[in-house]
């Protein structure tokens, strides 16, 4: 049953990796072939019916061959920094997986089969030429956890409305102008990260009352919308088109992190002092001419970034907190 596989590997010299015992492969529940240098792998590979893992990332394969359809029990498939071109339509026969990690290939498109893996809660497909999702994606309504970052995606389609579990969502580097109204039908989500797209507006996110991290840096947002994120602890805003904050950013009382550094802000809000948990503020290259007098009221700031605004050191509160102020060095 395994005689073919292991030639394979014995022509190969993977002995030291890879047991060419028959009776060791036949229970074999975790393969790993990752940083071997593999340009094709072998038909025999869907001998393994027990194999719950398998990781190939690190290697040069441009194709998996379709007989990875046979690995009924595989739940969790590494495929990342690799050549692939295209994913065989076969992966639909995997109906245990349950994650998936293709980063780091050469993938154009995502075949529709894909979608049919409808138990996978972790997908991720970053750093690819990926220029379009395609709507078989609302499948997945047991994803927890999905990244394409880095592709050339303009349009997400509207696949969100049933991924009520997804709690981490990646879409930086892209090219993205609009997103789908479905995003505010995620209730769990805790990450959101939109870096680097080209997004002047937001749709309201007054549902994600789970939020922690939202990152919506080089983008061209004009107006921010962040009503109802209570327990928002990270947010940046660098390079962005914001000439103002609004005035319910004061409402962010869990706030640690606040960036928002390269816009054209010119004062900030009088509540800002309300943000009493605020451990660092990076407002450089702005406009401010003056710091609100609630600024006082920041007993936890212990990092505060300033720089190429119109201040003077003087203007600095002295808070008993502050350990780092670029404008004081």
């Amino acid at each position: 049953m395994f005689g073919e596989f292991i030639r394979w590997i014995k022509a190969n010299g993977y002995n030291s990796k890879v047991s060419t015992d028959p009776k060791v492969l036949a229970q074999t529940t975790i393969l790993d072939l990752s940083g071997l240098h593999i340009r094709e792998l072998p038909d025999s590979i869907g001998a393994f019916c027990n194999l719950s893992i398998l990781k190939l990332s690190n290697n040069r394969l441009d194709t998996l061959p379709s007989s990875i359809k046979e690995l009924k029990a595989l739940r969790n498939l590494q495929c990342e920094n690799n050549l692939l071109t295209s994913i065989p339509p076969q992966i639909k026969e995997l109906q245990n997986l349950i994650i998936l990690n293709l980063n780091g290939n050469r993938l154009t498109t995502l075949p529709t089969e894909l979608f049919e893996l409808t138990k996978l809660t972790r997908l991720t497909v970053g750093t690819n030429f990926l220029t379009a999702l395609p709507k078989e994606m609302k499948n997945l309504k047991k994803l927890l956890y999905f990244s394409c970052e880095t592709n050339y995606i303009e349009e997400i389609p509207d696949v969100f409305e049933l991924m009520h579990s997804l709690y981490f969502l990646d879409l930086s580097y892209n090219k993205i102008s609009v997103l789908p109204k479905s995003l505010s039908k995620i209730a769990e989500l805790e990450t959101l990260l939109l870096e680097g797209n080209r997004l002047e507006s937001l749709p309201s996110l007054s549902n994600h009352d789970m939020l922690i991290k939202l990152n919506l840096s080089n983008n061209q947002i004009i107006k921010l919308d962040i009503e109802g994120l209570e327990d928002l602890q990270i947010l940046n805003l660098d390079n962005n088109n914001l000439t103002a904050l609004p005035e319910e950013i004061c409402s962010l009382s869990k706030l640690n992190y606040l960036s928002l550094s390269g816009n054209r802000v010119e004062r900030l809000p009088e509540c800002i002092g309300n943000l009493e948990n605020l451990i660092e503020l990076d407002v450089e290259e702005n406009r401010l001419k003056e710091l609100p007098p609630s600024f006082e009221k920041l007993k936890k700031l212990k990092n505060l970034y300033v720089q190429n605004n119109f201040l003077s050191k003087e203007q600095i509160p002295q808070l008993p907190s502050l350990e780092f102020c670029d404008l004081l060095v």
